[in-house]
């Protein structure tokens, strides 16, 4: 009996054409992969970094409430001598103002009866230019601003910024309404507006917050 072999039955390998296309394919994918999973790592960095900001930004404001909220003798703007009483006062023509001093009850270590100041301030300055356009409640040209603390209180002589620098604060208001007390309690609008930049990492963030904070009495 003969047997004969159909050769176009035996098995053979892949083409040299079929191996380059299917490793091209291959790289192809995982370059699509590997540059997703770049960019959500780069977001979810981005992320980390404007949250960490976001937080310092968020305690700083519930700080300036609180001690706010528990305080006493309201003054819309920064009183002129700080050795000296003061009357609680409302804001003026402009309605708002960019600083608000007040006495606050709270603080073990300010001397009595001395204020404790929040306000803006504009970067950099040369003397005149140290506080925002009192008409705009804005710094001037491309002056970055940014929220300052004082308290008279022992190693703590001078204004000292209260929130992280990659905040550049555009805008703050405070609106002192019923500050003797005669038409209610002492209530006091914040509001605060700019944008959290990060240049390494190609951030610029807007954000506007605003809180109403009445006198807390006991």
């Amino acid at each position: 009996m003969e047997h004969r072999t159909n050769r176009n039955t035996i098995n053979r390998g892949f083409t040299l054409v079929e191996v380059l296309v299917a490793t091209a394919i291959i790289t192809v994918v995982m370059l699509v992969a590997i540059g997703s999973v770049l960019t959500i790592q780069d977001a979810n960095r981005k992320a980390q970094a404007v949250r960490a900001i976001i937080d310092n930004l968020h305690g700083a404001l519930e700080n300036m409430s609180r001690k706010i909220r528990t305080g006493n003798t309201y003054y819309c703007g920064e009183v002129g001598n700080i050795n000296q009483s003061w009357a609680a006062t409302d804001c003026g023509v402009t309605g708002f103002g960019t600083a608000l001093s007040f006495i606050a009850t709270d603080d073990v270590n300010a001397q009595e009866g001395s204020p404790t100041i929040y306000e803006m301030q504009c970067m950099p300055h040369s003397g005149t230019d140290k506080y925002p356009d009192p008409t705009t409640g804005r710094c001037r040209g491309t002056q970055t601003g940014t929220v300052m603390y004082y308290k008279q209180s022992l190693g703590f002589p001078d204004f000292e910024p209260l929130i992280d620098p990659k905040v550049n604060v555009k805008s703050l208001r405070f609106y002192v309404r019923n500050a003797t007390g005669a038409g209610g309690y002492p209530s006091i609008l914040m509001t605060i507006a700019g944008t959290i930049k990060i240049e390494r990492i190609n951030i610029d963030t807007p954000f506007n917050i605003e809180t109403t904070i009445s006198q807390y009495i006991k």
